[in-house]
């Protein structure tokens, strides 16, 4: 990942490094994405917060089960929804 990537665009690489088997440089850059998210979180409204932290608490379920491709695609294609275009 590059550092002048939005951080939609990192969620993006890193799902994709997940799909295709990239696996340790894709887990190599969930504390940072995690980081920016956390970061957008404190901005949200209590409805989007609590939203946020159900989808946190699939993909870690996901991330603890290994499946890989259920966590490259909440991350793809519900955690982008965080970032405005």
């Amino acid at each position: 990942m590059k550092d002048w990537m939005t951080p939609k665009e990192k969620l993006v690489v890193v799902a994709h490094m997940m799909r295709v088997g990239n696996l340790a440089d894709a887990n190599a850059c969930l504390p940072i994405i995690m980081d920016e998210t956390f970061k957008a979180a404190k901005q949200l409204k209590e409805d989007d917060a609590i939203w946020l932290q159900e989808l946190m608490t699939k993909a870690y379920q996901a991330q603890e089960k290994h499946d890989w491709l259920g966590m490259a695609d909440f991350l793809e294609y519900e955690l982008t929804g965080l970032y405005p275009e």
